[in-house]
């Protein structure tokens, strides 16, 4: 399946469960959808030029969620570094690929709620972000590994 068939399919997921699971406490939703940030875990890879992957990440990635283009372009070019930087140190397999999404989530969640901050003039409540990445893990962890299995079953994985 090609990289760029499965950050859509990742992008439609992340559209669909908040519509399907609208439960919330206090405006924050039970499970937060990061399956395209945790399909870049498995796009990215260590040695090969993919620059085209993440202009189109951002783009897609703002326009259908975030509407916001300069803070797409901060949230997902220290994520496209960081797993690059990690992938160089280590190698794939079940742990560090988990380990990958939850490092990727949890930087990810960091700089949107620090840029939100800054944006909105508001004090970072630890409590909320602690609830969202919990949150947000979760559903990630397990699309992580349906990712992984197929990543294994499949030859024509990226």
């Amino acid at each position: 399946m090609s990289k760029y068939l499965i950050l859509i399919i990742s992008m439609l997921i992340d559209g669909l469960i908040p519509n399907i699971t609208n439960y919330t406490l206090n405006n924050l939703t039970y499970f937060t959808p990061l399956c395209t940030v945790t399909s870049l875990v498995f796009l990215i890879k260590p040695n090969k030029n993919d620059k085209k992957l993440l202009p189109i990440t951002i783009l897609l990635y703002s326009a259908l969620y975030i509407n916001n283009l300069l803070l797409s372009i901060v949230l997902f070019i220290p994520i496209y570094y960081l797993i690059k930087f990690i992938k160089n140190i280590v190698s794939d397999n079940l742990l560090t690929v988990l380990i990958q999404a939850i490092i990727t989530i949890l930087v990810y969640e960091a700089i949107l709620f620090i840029t939100y901050s800054v944006i909105v003039n508001r004090t970072f409540i630890l409590h909320n972000y602690w609830y969202k990445v919990t949150h947000s893990l979760l559903l990630n962890l397990i699309y992580a590994l349906v990712l992984y299995f197929y990543k294994r079953s499949s030859k024509k994985f990226t």
